[in-house]
């Protein structure tokens, strides 16, 4: 496996490229053709597709029992994986002598303690949710009557969790309070005339020290299952008859209408979920598309 490692800064260059390990690959692919209705007047046909594969990263550096947890090489896991800290929420002003032990307090984003040893460090690290998804698929079916058709296509993309760009930039709590979406998030008990609010969701806003916690940081709270069901194509199309083509002198000509990307079923509350770990710029709302096009042969 050709990797990408960095290296410290002492070295005097950042990043160096070698193969560092072994990676296994397993999977499977189906796709399925059907001819449902043949006739002179109406055809129907359709294809379905089904992928699934799992990367597991076997081994690095020659050995199999110790990640490379600087370069995101974890053993077992698949390549490039979500390793972080677990966001369990916020803590509670009713729990603001079990913050204090952690050295936090309450309305400060709480990572969850993996092991189990009454501390927050870099050992609390885990890989969450599955990095690449767990099956895809896809749908087309194509339906004809007479000279018109129509088409439409469904691709699916399920168990997928990333890392939200839309969260990092407009969910950030602790940007002083200058976070671009509305929100819900914790507000403590206080003589301010501002109403309290002991939300779980979202920590205190404000800088990290005083506000949402030393962990907000790291972006644990950001990663979003981006599990959807899209709608890529719906299409309606006229071919003339030949009788009329031969009036004007053409050999084919077809009007037609595209619609492209009209639905997207996703719980992702973001923007495009297709896209959603990309950089913003390419991370942006889903547009609809309709085309009006004429398709012609002389």
């Amino acid at each position: 496996m050709i990797y990408r490692q960095q290296l410290p800064a002492e070295m005097g260059v950042k990043y160096i490229y070698g193969n560092v390990g072994s990676v296994s690959n397993k999977g499977v692919e189906v796709m399925l053709n059907t001819k449902n209705i043949k006739s002179n007047l109406i055809t129907w046909e359709t294809t379905f597709t089904f992928t699934k594969n799992v990367n597991k990263l076997e081994s690095i550096y020659n050995q199999d029992q110790v990640s490379d947890k600087g370069n995101n090489l974890i053993l077992g896991s698949s390549l490039n994986p979500n390793f972080n800290y677990v966001y369990d929420g916020v803590w509670q002003e009713s729990e603001a002598a079990q913050a204090a032990a952690y050295g936090m307090a309450p309305g400060q984003a709480r990572p969850k303690d993996i092991n189990g040893d009454g501390k927050f460090d870099a050992n609390d690290r885990t890989v969450i949710g599955s990095s690449v998804p767990k099956w895809q698929g896809s749908f087309y079916s194509r339906f004809t009557i007479g000279k018109f058709d129509f088409n439409f296509s469904i691709i699916t993309s399920q168990g997928q969790t990333v890392l939200s760009t839309f969260h990092q930039n407009f969910a950030d709590v602790s940007d002083r309070g200058r976070q671009k979406m509305a929100m819900e998030y914790f507000v403590p008990t206080n003589s301010a005339g501002i109403a309290s609010n002991a939300n779980n969701s979202n920590p205190r806003p404000g800088p990290v020290a005083t506000g949402a916690g030393a962990f907000w940081s790291t972006g644990f709270g950001y990663y979003r299952d981006v599990s959807f069901t899209k709608v890529k194509n719906i299409s309606l199309g006229y071919t003339f008859e030949p009788e009329f083509l031969k009036k004007i002198k053409m050999t084919n000509l077809r009007i037609y209408v595209n619609v492209l990307d009209p639905f997207v079923f996703t719980k992702f509350d973001g923007y495009d979920p297709e896209w959603a770990a990309a950089n913003m710029g390419v991370n942006r709302p889903a547009a609809i598309t309709t085309q009006l096009g004429l398709s012609a042969k002389f």
